[in-house]
């Protein structure tokens, strides 16, 4: 079985209380899926080294675990999946907006970092202004981008606009949802040919 790409849904400190609370049982229900594709292909492993078993429907693994058939099991969990990619869908732009909302208060906390490396080099004596560069003991450019708090904020600004900007989680799951309906129809179909 081809698997949707599926991964949980990274949380950050700096989400909303609620919404961290909305994710989190879709992060366990999206770890209990990833573990029931692992059983399913491991149990679907055990029987395809058998040349004669390329097809699950040759070989009906799934009855040593009390299932109905194979493609019984494989159509539950497609469709379980599914349930769970619909539910994820309407919760991606509030994580998108919570990411957009965590770069802008991380810039603040960058200029505000900024600002106050500036102070405290003016305030043990050193010279700031556009005027004063090349002086010496001026401010240097470049200085205060160095100072490791500065540099630390940047890294991590810079982190959360790349997450912000390349946020193609609705798209993904929007594509698997698609994928999985028609994989489920298709699966149907073959059940009540049976």
């Amino acid at each position: 079985m081809k698997w949707t790409a599926l991964h949980p849904i990274e949380v950050l400190e700096t989400f909303p209380k609620e919404l961290r609370e909305r994710l989190a049982p879709l992060n366990e229900r999206i770890a209990a899926m990833l573990e029931n594709r692992k059983e399913f292909d491991r149990k679907r492993a055990g029987v395809a080294t058998n040349a004669d078993a390329q097809d699950i429907a040759e070989h009906d693994f799934a009855n040593d675990l009390g299932v109905q058939s194979t493609r019984t099991w494989l159509a539950e969990l497609l469709q379980t999946e599914l349930r769970l990619r619909r539910e994820i869908q309407p919760v991606l732009p509030d994580v998108l907006q919570a990411l957009h909302d965590s770069n802008e208060k991380k810039k603040q906390d960058l200029e505000k970092a900024k600002e106050q490396v500036r102070q405290g080099l003016v305030k043990v004596g050193y010279l700031d202004g556009p005027p004063t560069h090349g002086m010496i003991g001026a401010i240097e450019p470049g200085w205060i981008a160095k100072h490791p708090r500065v540099h630390a904020l940047t890294i991590e600004a810079r982190t959360l606009q790349n997450k912000a900007w390349d946020f193609k989680e609705r798209k993904r799951n929007a594509d698997a949802t698609e994928y999985l309906e028609s994989t489920l129809l298709e699966l149907r179909r073959k059940l009540s040919e049976l």
